[in-house]
């Protein structure tokens, strides 16, 4: 899945169970739905194009969505924004579980590290990572749309409830 799939699915969950469309948790909203796919960047920088081949393993696993969670209880308390992350969490790795992937590790590593198996369900157009002329490629573009048609009854609902709300508040 893309970022433009994470952050549809993040600010759709965000707006469920946080209640709120404020700037400042749209932002944290897109971080969390994101999350887990910054191992790209951090393999990127640390390993060069060979660190792609860290994706999806420390970071696409319930234990990460745990440990995650636990500390954004332990730095706000706010117990919705806990269930928040966790659920949001959640649903990427089961957006990555279901996504045609080409390039290995294939799929996600769910159980990681209690058991090293990893899972894919490819029921939705994957996109190409393996190099910048793949990140721009037809099919990627193919991709970010599929999830937009895909994922428009998440935006068109959360639309319509930012604007409900708006109303409601005056």
């Amino acid at each position: 899945m893309t970022p433009v799939g994470h952050t549809i699915a993040g600010i759709w969950s965000g707006g469920i169970i946080k209640k709120s469309y404020a700037i400042k948790y749209l932002i944290f909203y897109t971080i969390i739905a994101s999350l887990p796919d910054f191992d790209i960047i951090v393999g990127l920088i640390l390993f060069g194009k060979k660190g792609l081949g860290f994706h999806q393993y420390y970071t696409h696993n319930f234990l990460f969505v745990f440990v995650v969670s636990g500390i954004v209880y332990h730095f706000t308390r706010d117990k919705r924004l806990t269930l928040f992350t966790f659920i949001i969490l959640t649903i990427h790795l089961f957006l990555d579980l279901i996504v045609i992937d080409e390039r290995p590790p294939i799929g996600i590593n769910p159980f990681y590290p209690f058991y090293n198996k990893f899972y894919n369900i490819p029921l939705l157009l994957g996109v190409r990572k393996g190099s910048l002329q793949e990140l721009s490629s037809l099919n990627n573009i193919k991709a970010v749309v599929s999830e937009i048609v895909i994922l428009s009854p998440l935006w068109i609902y959360t639309i319509f409830d930012y604007l409900k709300k708006r109303r409601e508040n005056g």
